[in-house]
């Protein structure tokens, strides 16, 4: 029909014109760049009133935590905040009030103040129909420190040989992640140090604390040990000494330079108990010989193992020196925080000044320390950080540790005899070797020490001391005394018999090591020091020592908020390590 021809020329026409295309691609183009500028705007005003919070939080935390500020803190921040004006004026932005978290050190020798605020900023355009986000919000953190001019820093480290284990979960050793966290905390101390007004130390402590032959010789050591048949020569890496273990000596901060203390016998007293009832020479090394004193492994067993990676290294300004002593520890050697404890809390105290005028004389910035316990302008701080809890050791009684023994060596082919009385005969030494495959037996008594005497030769009686550097003590009650039965008892009587007498069962019982622990602390405290405490994966016991030794946040002597921390990995060690490092450094901003 005529109607339907001119109807479909119509839209072919319709279809084919391209007039106005580009208008409506225009207006496409024209959404999406309002759509986008919109966010950039909103987003834009959002983070001018994020910085603007940040800004005036950081201004504020600089002036809360300079110790020069006597105002309380809350009442600074709270100034900063109503003259910065926030949000005067502005129905389109929300501040919250700012929270607070003052952190101060003992004697106000260090102030941390911690700010957190919200900002929310309401949208223009993001909130329209096609894309409904009525506003942004986000938090604003800052944290500022300030620590006192003068700095002294021991730290009292755990080098036990549970620090050769891994944490569950963890993927290094605890060793590796203490070194590791060791080494950040002084980098980020003396890097931060530009007045160089920061000295370390570091106490490591297992059984013992290693004194080191120059500090040892600053004290009043007795029963030094024999070597080589020099009287009072000293075993090489040994210089522990036995401090007094009661109630008093550890309320105590100082340990006075002439008070008599017995230096650790190089002997391994937690020895086993169980006896070998046939000979083993005297240089089997499985059975009678005591591990290399070069060594790590095996000296568990050791009051005081003989290695220079455990001796003190005391406080230095010497970057160098700390990272190479921390790079040396070395795990070994059973628990007792409390001797780590007491011997940094004495190199800290005041009276030790005279031993730094001496061991430290060439190093100038050293001059004067350990500053007066009382000094307002010098900070003494601990960290005493520990994986475990106290573990009981044995100690060889005092008779026994030193002077001569009834033991002979004989100088050519090493064999050892020993006098025992017998009141009825003249053969009174008996010569373990002569008997390997009997106890008791005739050929075992000579009139004379062994000397092997067919190739003319001597021996020499040895002093207790030398006994114990070269062979076991179990090897000694077994060998020279229960196979001998010199006093008609069983041999099992003359061992137990001889045990007891050679060693007391134990140095501390682990209650009573807790106890001088805790007694320790508080005097530290009290004399003004600040204790950081670290439980490294330490377990309930550990844990519960360590808070109780740790530094109190204020008045409230249950609140230990950044003073005591338990890290369950090596990271988190790090961390903590590093918390501890900002806190003791100049006014700045650490967050």
């Amino acid at each position: 029909m005529p109607g339907s021809s001119r109807l479909a020329t119509s839209i072919r026409r319709f279809r084919d014109d391209e007039r106005g295309a580009m208008a409506i691609f225009m207006l496409g183009i024209f959404f999406l760049m309002l759509v986008f500028g919109g966010i950039a705007v909103d987003y834009m005003r959002f983070e001018i009133r994020r910085v603007a919070l940040q800004q005036t939080m950081d201004r504020a935390a600089l002036a809360a935590a300079n110790l020069e500020n006597t105002r309380d803190p809350q009442e600074v921040v709270a100034d900063y905040w109503a003259k910065a004006k926030l949000g005067e004026g502005l129905r389109t932005a929300e501040y919250s009030e700012p929270i607070v978290t003052v952190l101060e050190g003992q004697n106000r020798s260090s102030k941390q103040v911690s700010i957190r605020a919200d900002v929310r900023s309401y949208n223009y355009f993001m909130g329209m129909g096609f894309m409904p986000v009525d506003y942004l919000e986000g938090p604003a953190r800052t944290k500022a420190v300030q620590g006192a001019s003068q700095v002294e820093v021991m730290l009292v480290l755990d080098i036990t040989g549970s620090m050769d284990g891994v944490i569950p979960g963890d993927t290094k050793k605890r060793i590796t992640g203490l070194v590791e966290a060791a080494t950040l905390f002084v980098n980020e101390v003396k890097d931060n140090d530009a007045l160089n007004q920061v000295s370390i130390g570091i106490v490591p402590y297992n059984t013992q604390v290693n004194l080191g032959p120059a500090l040892r010789a600053k004290f009043n050591a007795t029963n030094i040990p024999t070597v080589n048949g020099v009287a009072n020569a000293g075993v090489p890496n040994v210089n522990c000494l036995e401090v007094p273990t009661t109630t008093a000596f550890f309320q105590q901060t100082a340990i006075p330079t002439s008070l008599a203390m017995p230096m650790s016998v190089h002997a391994d007293p937690d020895a086993s108990t169980l006896r070998d009832t046939n000979y083993y020479a005297w240089n089997n090394t499985s059975r009678a010989t005591l591990t290399d004193w070069t060594t790590v492994s095996g000296q568990s067993n050791f009051m005081c193992p003989a290695n220079a990676y455990s001796e003190v290294l005391l406080p230095t300004m010497n970057k160098t020196a700390l990272l190479n002593k921390i790079n040396s520890l070395r795990p070994g050697g059973r628990t007792s925080i409390m001797m780590g404890m007491r011997w940094g809390v004495a190199l800290l105290d005041e009276s030790a000044r005279p031993i730094y005028a001496d061991l430290r004389a060439g190093e100038a910035s050293m001059a004067g320390r350990p500053a007066n316990n009382a000094d307002a302008d010098t900070r003494k701080i601990i960290v005493l950080m520990t994986d475990g809890d106290h573990v009981a050791t044995s100690t060889m009684r005092d008779p026994y540790k030193t002077g001569i023994s009834p033991i002979y060596r004989s100088n050519v082919d090493g064999n050892y005899s020993i006098f025992l009385d017998r009141a009825s005969t003249n053969l009174d030494y008996w010569v373990p070797h002569l008997c390997p495959t009997s106890n008791n037996c005739t050929a075992g008594w000579r009139a004379q020490p062994w000397s092997n005497s067919t190739n003319n030769g001597t021996f020499r009686q040895l002093d207790w001391s030398e006994v114990w550097q070269a062979v076991r003590v179990t090897w000694v009650a077994q060998q020279f005394y229960a196979r001998s039965r010199f006093n008609g008892q069983t041999e099992t009587t003359i061992y137990n018999n001889q045990m007891a007498l050679f060693r007391n069962g134990t140095y501390l019982d682990v209650a009573t090591m807790n106890a001088r622990l805790q007694a320790n602390c508080a005097a530290a405290k009290a004399s003004g020091m600040e204790v950081y405490g670290i439980a490294f994966g330490a377990g309930a016991a550990g844990e519960a020592q360590i808070r109780g030794c740790a530094s109190a946040k204020g008045s409230d002597p249950n609140d230990k908020t950044g003073y005591y921390f338990q890290p369950q990995s090596s990271t988190e060690l790090r961390t903590v390590f590093r918390d501890i490092a900002s806190q003791i450094s100049k006014l700045r901003l650490t967050q």
